[in-house]
Formats: C-alpha cells, structure tokens, sequence
C-alpha cells in the first residue's frame, strides 16, 4: 500500500518465512523508482493509458491528477483518457480538462447506450455548462427510456432555466416515480414563476414518494396566500410529520413575503393542527374563525369601515 510518505507491504504471518527474503528485494526497487517523481508521472501515464484493467487505468488516472497536477504529462494523458472505453474513466479525464473535456461530456450526457448513472453523472459535470436545449431534449429523452437518474440531473440543470424551462418541468412533475417528480418540485420552486403555484398545489395530493413535501417546501420559496389553505388541508390529511413541517414551514416563508407582515400573521396554529389565521388589529383581518373550525371569514376591527377604506 503506497501512503504520502512510505510503501507498506502487509504479509500474512504464516507467510513471512517464505516471502520475506524472496519479495524485499522487489518491494526495495519499487521504493526507489518512488523516489524519482519524474519517472512516477511518466508510469502513471503509461498505466493509465494501456493497462487492461480498467480499475487499474482509474486508480493511475487519479493518482496522477492528485500527486502531479503540474506535470506536462497530466493533460496529453487526459486528452487521451477521453476516448478510454470505460465511461467512469471517460468522465473523470473530461472532467479533470475543464473546459477542453465539454464536448467528451456532451458526447456521454447525449448516448442513449451508456448506463444510466454515467449518463447522469456527465450532465451533472456539465453544470451549467450544458445548453437549456439540450437538457430538454435529454430530460424527454430520459423520461422516454426510463432513465430517472439522467432526468433527475436534468432537472437539476434546468432549474436555473427560467421560463423557458416551465414546461418542460410541469411535464416531469406528473412522472410517477418519485426521485424525477419531486425534483421537477423542487426546480418549479427554485424558478419563482407565479405559472408554477397551481401544478405544484395539484402535486400535494399525488402519491409519488416524496412529493408532497417536495412542493410544500417549493410553496414555501415562491408560493402566495393561495397555497396556505392547500398546504394546511395536506397537512390535515396525511398522517405525515415530514409533511406538516414542510407545510408549517411553507406558511412561514409565504408571510415573510407579504408587505408589511409581521411575525404569526399567518401561521398553521399549533392549537388546532393547520390552521389559518391573519392576524392584524387593522380591518381586512383574514381568519379562520375560532367557533366552526375551517371556516373563513373578513373579520373587521370596527362594523362600519373607515372612510375611505373598502367594506
């Protein structure tokens, strides 16, 4: 075993009297090529490029990216890397290229033969490298074949798309499997579009696992006063704990975004489980009345209105 600063070999007892003597001197001469850093690089290339194995070829490529970044010889072994049959390979040299190692990683996020995980492991690397179209056209894609994984990550890199990516997300969200639905959620609610409210309102009665406190928490970060009444009827619903915090939660950031709102106006009261009160000294008071649970009403602090003030 190679460490930073020695060259451990570890021989079982019952076999040191007859491998002892016979590999010290081996293991003597594998130290001292060690000790020329030069020469390291260079066989590290070589195993990268051409051993058979290709563990083997990995573990050198990585080695070398990690002990010799500096070294001539790190970036031709990359380029070289790039063509390598093994994806995992592939993507770690494209991805140790930076910008040079893009289009190795279009290549693999676009190849409807590669596994599923590598497929999403490129367009993760891409970042937002990785042009709107082509994640929307790699998400159909990937819906289409049942790769979830490579959707996921399409998702992923949509949700800094803006509008154009709406449609595309609303799509995802009615998947049923649950990893591509609820990060369909969570990317609607990253976008902000008031277009998004009503399907991820919709989505807090899906059965898909995980998505129902998906889109509470996406109501939470881009939702209005139309989503409190549906977060506390999920909450009230599903015997969910995760659920009923999201849905607190979700309440709490919407009233943060109300002008002029202050602390409880508009919670889930922990009296009675969900409910909705605006609480305000001020007429316009919405509540829900305390004598018939669930009921909704326009409380005003005086029966006439102000003049000049809306009845």
């Amino acid at each position: 075993m190679v460490t930073a600063a020695a060259l451990q070999w570890e021989i079982p007892q019952t076999e040191e009297n007859r491998l002892l003597a016979k590999e010290l001197e081996a293991l003597l001469e594998v130290a001292r090529r060690l000790r020329c850093r030069s020469e390291t690089a260079a066989r590290l290339a070589e195993n990268a490029r051409h051993d058979l194995h290709a563990g083997v070829r990995l573990r050198n490529l990585l080695c070398l990216i990690r002990e010799f970044s500096e070294h001539p010889v790190v970036d031709e072994t990359l380029r070289a890397a790039c063509a390598d049959q093994n994806p995992e390979v592939r993507l770690r040299a494209a991805t140790g290229l930076g910008a040079e190692g893009v289009d190795t990683l279009l290549a693999m996020a676009g190849d409807p033969g590669l596994a599923d995980a590598w497929q999403a492991a490129a367009i993760s690397a891409l970042g937002r490298r990785l042009p709107v179209e082509g994640a929307v056209d790699g998400l159909e894609r990937a819906l289409l074949s049942h790769h979830f994984e490579t959707a996921r990550a399409c998702i992923e890199a949509l949700a800094t798309a803006g509008e154009s990516a709406m449609d595309p997300l609303v799509k995802a969200l009615g998947c049923d499997r649950g990893i591509v639905a609820a990060s369909a959620a969570t990317a609607l609610g990253a976008l902000q579009l008031p277009a998004a409210e009503t399907p991820l309102i919709r989505a807090l009665w899906r059965e898909a696992p995980g998505l129902r406190v998906a889109a509470a928490e996406a109501l939470g970060r881009s939702g209005s006063t139309a989503a409190v009444l549906p977060l506390k009827h999920a909450a009230e619903r599903y015997s969910d704990a995760a659920l009923r915090r999201a849905a607190r939660q979700a309440v709490a950031e919407i009233q943060a975004r109300l002008p002029g709102a202050s602390p409880g106006q508009l919670s889930l009261a922990a009296a009675e489980a969900g409910q909705l009160s605006l609480a305000d000294a001020e007429a316009g008071q919405l509540s829900l009345a305390e004598g018939q649970a669930g009921q909704l009403s326009l409380a005003e602090a005086s029966r006439r209105p102000k003049a000049g003030n809306p009845a």
